[in-house]
């Protein structure tokens, strides 16, 4: 075990650690806390009937729950894991710090005492395609990879089974980012715009909280920005280390010509057909992710993950699910390629030819019947 785990289970054994919120992310933490030997406590808006089985599950792990509306009348512990969407100057968690106790997340202890590479995408669209291609990248190329973060899988319990040579590749918002003191060796910006500003009080905020990401890095880091974005290339001044852009005008590390090809020193690395993802954006999510691992990946290991189709929210989604028929039958009628649409609750399949598509399109409509046909632009 490395020594930095070691010294976070011991600094947590018998003291007093509450989490707020209960769901599918802080479970497994709960579980942790409580294998490790804190005394936990476990607050959530929701009542029992909502949370269903969890409840009695904790309660026979021992963990005390603080349940409904006023589940943070009473929140106190000497260690308190916040929920990334709760803001740091929540009044229930400012009461808690003047009585000593201290705030943390599950991402911010994760950064403390993760034991290998750190890769991870930020930006106001297009990180969780990012974050996924850099996964599937550094896959191809061999490596041990652990994904997770703001994509809905939790890290720090699968702590104990991680490697130096592996790498974690980690989606953060800026909710997460916002109270973050450390900086992963890797950062990746996709761009920025108006954003969560119903909780943040004002877009510098949003922006200041998104600079965590990078802040923080050493001389020895990795910045990726995006040339076409202002607020994301306005970081490059401020970086440690070396900075790799990406955009639309040759000068940027990669770049695009007319034909959308993605071109590294005038060369051309990806023709915009060798991509199969659809839309002119997931160029600049190949590029991003390119950037990141350019190092450790070669040209092949780049045009594999490219012809293929990757959307790491279908780990969520139950084997009952309609979802899997639905692909089935896109690629049983011609689909080069089927997937779920994002988070949802869309599924397309890309096709070489019109005719076939719409063939596909006319039979699937009998068994779902909001089935189209539609050309990607």
């Amino acid at each position: 075990m490395n020594p930095k785990l070691e010294g976070f289970y011991r600094h947590i054994a018998r003291r007093d650690v509450t989490v707020i919120g209960i769901g599918v992310s802080n479970a497994p933490l709960i579980r942790l806390l409580v294998r490790q030997g804190a005394v936990v406590t476990a607050c959530d808006k929701k009542t029992a009937e909502q949370l269903g089985p969890i409840v009695d599950e904790l309660s026979d792990l021992g963990v005390t729950l603080h349940l409904g509306e006023d589940y943070l009348d009473h929140l106190q512990g000497d260690l308190i894991f916040k929920t990334p969407g709760m803001r740091f100057d929540h009044p229930a968690l400012e009461r808690a710090r003047a009585k000593g106790a201290v705030i943390t997340s599950e991402m911010e202890v994760f950064f403390e005492v993760c034991p290998c590479e750190l890769i991870a995408v930020t930006g106001s669209d297009g990180k969780s395609t990012t974050t996924t291609l850099i996964a599937k990248l550094l896959e191809q190329a061999g490596r041990k990879v652990h994904l997770g973060g703001n994509l809905g899988r939790p890290l720090l319990p699968d702590i104990e089974d991680m490697q130096e040579s592996d790498v974690a590749v980690l989606e953060l918002s800026s909710f997460q980012l916002h109270t973050m003191h450390k900086s992963p060796h890797i950062a990746v910006v996709t761009n920025l715009s108006p954003n969560h500003l119903d909780v943040h009080l004002s877009m510098e905020e949003y922006v200041d909280a998104k600079r965590n990401i990078y802040l923080h890095q050493s001389t020895d880091d990795l910045l990726v920005l995006n040339a076409d974005n202002a607020i994301s290339a306005s970081f490059a001044p401020q970086a440690k280390g070396a900075v790799r852009m990406f955009g639309s005008r040759p000068g940027a590390f990669l770049y695009t010509d007319e034909r959308r090809n993605i071109l590294h020193e005038g060369e051309v690395l990806l023709r915009r057909e060798q991509v199969l993802l659809p839309g002119d954006h997931n160029i600049e999510n190949y590029m991003a992710a390119i950037c990141a691992v350019w190092d450790v990946v070669s040209l092949e290991d780049i045009r594999a993950v490219a012809a293929a189709l990757y959307n790491s929210f279908e780990r969520a989604v139950p084997p009952d699910s309609a979802v899997w028929d639905i692909e089935s039958a896109l690629r049983a009628h011609g689909a080069l390629a089927a997937l779920l649409s994002g988070s949802g609750s869309a599924v397309f399949g890309l096709f070489a030819r019109e005719d076939t598509a719409r063939a596909a399109a006319e039979t699937l409509r009998e068994r779902w019947p909001m089935t189209f046909a539609a050309q990607p632009v």
